[in-house]
């Protein structure tokens, strides 16, 4: 039968039309046009989400238009903007989006980069006024901004900040990098961050000069997506709004245009920095942007795809050797500029001898002048094919389920960076009349572009001197001369590939299912019990066409491990993928899996086995072959494999000790868990201790027995297609035999063994808890929610107190425990029921802690995580944890408000819950977590910012917030909820969390857990109030607050003679406090040198209206280092941060703990076919709209599995994010995070 893709109409590009540009489309539901004053606009009809709209701004300028003593103001501008405006004042315009639901966060609402600036908004439709007043808002942030004095003043602290935030090792690097690639060009010298001395200093005047200057009309484009009634009432808001703006200066400047300057010679840049976590080379060779309007041009992408996609799997092939040249490498076209884009290699090095960056450099020079001589082999392009066509079809079924914000930006980019946009249906139809035009050596002749003398720059970063300039010139001379005498061989493929996962002759014979039911009501699912112990739970849904996603998981992880083998069970998922886990090297999974949209991980956690993963239903039989697979392979243990894993582990060990935040990120999960064995951090003696043949033997116990796992699957799911192949393949699996004279157990005989069925906080890294819905409409559920609570609550008295009988709820009954291991001393004691997890032997102190962790770095900046104990009553604890998240949303309102908006002490602030590590056999005590703020800020304000907090904290105890407060919060939950029904992520998390939970091991049935959640957001969200909230407040936290805390401050180690001045001032600030009668109050943080700590000197104080003023002088020590921030890709600049801690952990463990490189579901964007969006929470860094992800995947690489324990729950984003990219992938990543922009607010 012919797929999807062979069914597409073919797009006549004949003549003419194949130069010609392409439509705007989709034709007859785009409107688009300019006003009078030649701002263009976009409108366009869109219902995912239901009642969303998705509005932007997009000013064709940015920092590259900047005068020299303009140096960032382009960025400081886009901060007034939510300041101040000619109608709002004091920030009003944030508390207006926040109160209709538009959250507000650091890199969520604008971006600055070297050509543009976007102002981006997404607000509620169910009230018509709401897109008026946002359009209203755009219309102020077009021509209203005010650049008053006292406007500029707010915002400077802010925006040093974030000036600061990234003054790490790949900062500096990437900002050297962006200068030596874009040299002899503007471009080098206008950073969108600008430089220290203008940020400090700019004034009001040169601000509105810039604002006067630039922000014409004629630069503008207006973008409205989504759920609007009628279009041509949106396009008559525009006009009215937006055709106001004028030009406000006679005679305003063309449009700047600079390109780079071409080269021959290569340029070669060697940067050592101590706090570099590895040596990572690139190699970028320039190219002008042309954009891709036409058919022509398109064709030219496609052309790229396919290079890129089989250079890059020869990389990780080469990766995944005995004799590796690098732990990871990648390939990728990086847009820099409007006018410059790059061709970019990268690699980690692999270390451990002299000339490792070298061998790493020649080897991706060698890769490229193989291509050059000897093409690409027709398996090779085959399977590069295979993956186009497969993303081709899933943007064509998932053509009318683009979310409203996508589809705006796809529309941004059309007028910044000349991109058409023709609806997903015309590009798949031309994709396909486009790709047979293409030839494996149509496409091998790419690689002339990546020549040494096509404009070529070469940079290293290390963290000590491997290499010289002069041997990288020496290595590029060597790899040009064995091309010119024909000296280099062929590519050396891995023999033959398998045609298929499981051969025709080894096919499992079918088993059977044993039950099935239909779970009705709200959750709407399927539940199946396989013959051989498995559940499988399914759940179809029509979000995504392309969509299904599985996991499963079991009982018992890594706590039941005797602490004598720990440190092997921590590294045995690190090993087992160098093996391959479904019977498979990973290099020819590669191949395997080519034009497949499958993803399956496996993991390990403090209680739970899991697996997970995404895949299309069109591959979906490949996915229940690779969980067959999992179930039946035997690792056994490859010496030479493990050798190699043996130096990835050891590099990535050595580059987390290089890390600042390392000791850092160790002593917070020391103090807050009470020095817990699980949180210990990862050291090179453990590696001696590792046992390999013990780690296999560990790995094959954990998947073994089908009867511990259950399954869910929710997506596009067809029954009649499904069932077929769970009895093929899951049914199928081997049961394991229960030992003679083993008993079997039920929850019921073993008490209430599981974890509250409540809330998983996204930062959790044990992942063990439940997903609770955020918020419903009281129409769901029909029961009432005091009675349901009641019954429920009764229910679980009872059980624990041992009641049988009619007078004791059924409970479910749990299979037979496992055999398996129970033969193997010294392992897992393996777990089938809940009751009998080990947990982990934690502690938080029972007094406050206050501790600053010194450490050697260059910038000095502080990160701060201040952590409360939470206790919850177990018979109350769904209802409190919904309490809970309502109060820590307007908790990090407040902070946000105060130390941002009002003191300008910090960029963004975020605050988090995690209840990590309440195991699942905790039956009987209350639910323990904790809750963390975590900022950064100048080590200076550090105690100040920490009295602050806690003074917010105490204040909502003490006092009834604002009843606008409660209506904010109850609105966002609203829409939150809302947005969430619409995903198979939400339903797939409840029903995890629902067979994981306490109440289901009671009752047996997932959706009466589920009713039983929603019930609970009902009760509470009927009951909140100023009074409630307060008087439950007391009830989550310790009070006062500050009697039970830790606050732990990473702070820059000060060298003698720092010290020694800073105790000099000291003494002087006492006398001078003492001889003009100054309390101490008073000279709190007055004319304090900190040398080294901090490398500026401030006066602070407190006005009448409470406001603080803080004067900022230049030390020494910062004229002395005029870097800008930036976030870079291969060779540049962008700001790619990280997104909430769960987010970058999944992401982690994808890229690094899985070194094969995973098929992702991605739409092709024009321009950036491999660019995936990202929805960024609150209060964290965000991506650039650019960010490909192409390279990021590639770059798969060292132990984030074996060293993201070493994480704490509720900690930092960035700290946690910072130790899991501990190895070459992490530096790989982080320079191919994206160009484009500096993202912001």
């Amino acid at each position: 039968m012919p797929s999807i893709y062979d069914r597409l109409d073919e797009v006549d590009v004949g003549g003419e039309r194949f130069t010609q540009e392409i439509p705007l489309g989709p034709i007859g539901e785009i409107c688009s046009g300019k006003l009078d004053n030649g701002l263009s606009y976009y409108v366009r009809k869109c219902q995912k989400p239901k009642d969303r709209v998705a509005i932007a701004l997009a000013v064709r300028i940015g920092s590259v238009a900047e005068e020299d003593t303009e140096q960032g103001v382009a960025h400081i501008l886009e901060h007034l903007a939510f300041n101040a405006t000619e109608k709002y004042s004091n920030h009003e315009i944030v508390k207006f989006l926040e109160s209709i639901g538009a959250e507000f966060g650091a890199c969520q609402n604008a971006y600055t980069s070297a050509d543009e600036t976007v102002f981006q908004l997404v607000v509620p439709t169910d009230k018509p006024e709401l897109l008026e007043r946002a359009l209203e808002v755009l219309a102020e942030f077009a021509f209203g901004i005010r650049c008053a004095p006292q406007d500029l003043k707010k915002e400077r602290g802010a925006v040093l900040e974030e000036w600061r935030m990234t003054r790490d090792a790949a900062g500096r690097a990437q900002e050297a990098h962006w200068k030596l690639i874009m040299k002899g060009s503007k471009y080098a010298d206008r950073l969108p961050i600008g430089t220290e001395a203008v940020i400090r200093g700019v004034s009001s005047e040169v601000v509105k000069g810039f604002f006067d200057r630039w922000y014409r009309p004629e630069l503008m484009a207006v973008s409205v997506v989504g759920d609007v009634e009628d279009e041509e009432v949106a396009v008559d808001l525009i006009k009215r709004y937006l055709s106001r703006g004028k030009c406000r200066i006679q005679d305003p400047p063309p449009l700047p245009s600079h390109s780079y300057e071409a080269h021959v010679e290569p340029r070669f840049k060697v940067t050592v920095d101590k706090e570099a976590q590895e040596s990572t080379v690139f190699l970028c060779f320039k190219v002008s942007c042309t954009g891709c309007m036409t058919p022509e041009q398109f064709l030219e992408q496609l052309k790229e795809m396919v290079f890129e996609n089989i250079l890059t799997t020869r990389l990780f092939k080469l990766s995944r050797g005995n004799d590796p040249p690098f732990v990871s490498a990648a390939v990728a076209k990086e847009p820099l500029t409007t006018t410059v884009q790059s061709y970019t290699l990268t690699a980690a090095a692999m270390m451990g001898g002299k000339g490792a960056v070298l061998m790493a450099l020649e080897s991706l020079l060698m890769e490229v002048a193989r291509v050059r001589v000897h093409g690409f082999s027709l398996p090779e392009y085959d399977r590069a094919i295979k993956a186009i066509k497969a993303t081709t079809e899933c943007t064509y079924l998932e053509r009318d389920q683009n979310y409203c914000w996508d589809l705006r930006d796809e529309y941004l980019r059309h007028f910044l960076n000349h991109e058409f946009v023709s609806g997903q249906e015309y590009e798949a139809r031309l994709t396909k009349t486009l790709l047979p035009m293409l030839n494996k050596e149509m496409v091998a002749e790419l690689a002339s572009a990546y020549h040494p003398s096509k404009s070529c720059v070469i940079k290293v970063v290390e963290h000590k001197v491997d290499c010289t300039e002069l041997e990288i010139s020496s290595v590029v001379n060597k790899v040009v001369a064995l091309e010119k005498d024909g000296k280099i061989q062929p590519w050396q493929d891995e023999g033959n590939v398998p045609d298929c996962l499981i051969p025709e002759t080894e096919m499992p014979s079918p088993g059977v299912i044993v039950s099935e039911r239909s779970l009705e009501g709200s959750l709407s699912a399927t539940e199946l019990l396989l013959g051989n112990g498995m559940r499988v739970c399914f759940k179809s849904t029509d979000f995504l066409h392309d969509e299904v996603l599985i996991s499963g998981f079991a009982f018992g992880g890594l706590s039941e491990v005797p602490e004598a083998q720990f440190v092997t069970a921590r590294a045995t998922d690190t090993i087992a993928d160098q093996l391959g886990v479904f019977g498979y090297k990973p290099a020819v999974m590669a191949d395997l899996m080519a034009g497949k949209k499958v993803q399956m991980d496996i993991a390990e956690t403090a209680f739970f086995r899991q697996l997970s993963g995404a895949q299309s239903p069109s591959d979906l039989e490949d996915a229940m072959q690779l969980i067959h697979l999992l179930f039946k392979t035997n690792l056994t243990v490859d010496g030479p494999e493990l050798a190699v894993m043996t130096r990835i582990l050891k590099q990535s060990i050595e580059a987390q000790l290089r890390n600042p935040a390392y000791e850092y990120a160790v002593r917070v999960s020391r103090v807050n868990y009470g020095d817990c064995y699980y949180f210990k951090a990862f050291t090179l003696d453990d590696l001696k201790v590792i046992d390999p043949n013990l780690a296999c033997e560990m790995h094959n116990k954990r998947f073994k027995n089908p009867a511990e796992f259950t399954l869910v699957l929710t997506g596009k799911i067809d029954r009649e297609a499904l069932i077929p192949l769970v009895e093929k393949y899951l049914a199928s699996i081997p049961s394991c035999p229960l030992p003679p004279g083993t008993a079997t157990t039920t929850a019921g005989e073993e008490g209430l063994p599981a974890s509250s069925p409540t809330h998983d906080n996204e930062s959790d890294h044990l992942d063990h808890q439940a997903v609770i819905p955020t918020v419903s409409s009281p129409s769901v559920c029909t029961t009432q929610p005091d009675a349901a609570m009641t019954e429920v609550r009764v229910a679980m008295s009872q059980q624990q107190q041992g009641l049988s009988g009619d007078a004791a709820p059924q409970a479910c009954s749990w299979p037979p425990p496992p055999s398996s291991l129970l033969s193997i001393t010294n392992t897992h004691h393996v777990i089938r029921s809940p009751s009998q997890v080990k947990p982990l032997p934690v502690d938080f102190p029972h007094h406050p802690v206050v501790e600053d962790v010194k450490v050697h770095m260059v910038s000095p900046v502080t990160q701060t995580q201040i952590t409360f104990p939470v206790v919850l009553e177990r018979s109350l604890a769904r209802e409190l944890l919904v309490w809970l998240g309502l109060a820590l949303r307007i908790l990090e309102t407040r902070l946000l408000q105060q130390l941002r908006f009002k003191y300008g002490e910090i960029y963004t602030v975020s605050v988090n819950q995690s209840f990590a590590c309440d195991a699942p056999s905790n039956s009987s005590g209350d639910l323990l977590g904790l809750v963390s703020v975590s900022y950064s800020c100048d080590p200076a304000n550090r105690h100040r910012l920490r009295e602050m907090t806690l003074k917010a904290l105490q204040e909502m105890q003490e006092s009834e917030v604002a009843e606008e407060e409660i209506l904010t919060v109850k609105n966002l939950e609203r829409l939150q909820f809302e947005n969430e029904l619409q995903e198979n992520q939400y339903w797939h998390g409840v029903i995890l969390s629902a067979y994981k939970s306490r109440t289901y091991q009671l009752l047996g049935d997932i959706g009466k857990v589920y009713d039983l959640n929603l019930l609970a957001r009902e009760k509470v969200l009927l009951e909140l109030s100023p009074s409630t909230l307060k008087e439950v407040m007391c009830k989550l936290f310790h009070y006062p607050c500050g009697d039970r805390y830790t606050a732990i401050s990473m702070v820059p180690e000060q060298h003698l003679l720092s010290r020694l001045m800073c105790n000099f001032s000291q003494v002087i600030n006492a006398a001078a406090s003492s001889l003009l009668g100054l309390s101490s109050s008073a000279t709190a943080g007055a004319l304090r040198v900190n040398g080294a700590e901090s490398s500026t000197l401030g006066t602070a104080s407190l006005d009448d209206d409470d406001e603080m003023d803080v004067d900022m002088i230049d030390s020494p020590t910062h004229m002395s280092s005029k870097r800008q921030r930036k976030k870079v890709s291969a060779s540049g600049l962008v700001l790619g941060g990280c997104s909430e801690d769960e987010e970058m952990i999944e992401e982690t463990e994808l890229m690094m703990g899985s070194r094969s490189p995973p098929v992702k579901r991605v739409r092709m964007a024009v321009g950036h076919p491999a660019a995936v969006s990202h929805n960024h929470p609150r209060g964290c860094s965000s991506d650039c709209p650019d960010r490909s992800r192409a390279a990021h995947d590639a770059t798969a690489g060292s132990a984030s599995r074996l060293l993201s324990s070493t994480t704490w729950g509720g900690g930092s984003a960035a700290v946690s994010s910072m130790l899991l990219l501990g190895a070459g992938a992490a530096a790989v990543a982080v320079m191919f995070a994206g160009f484009r922009a500096w993202q912001h607010k």
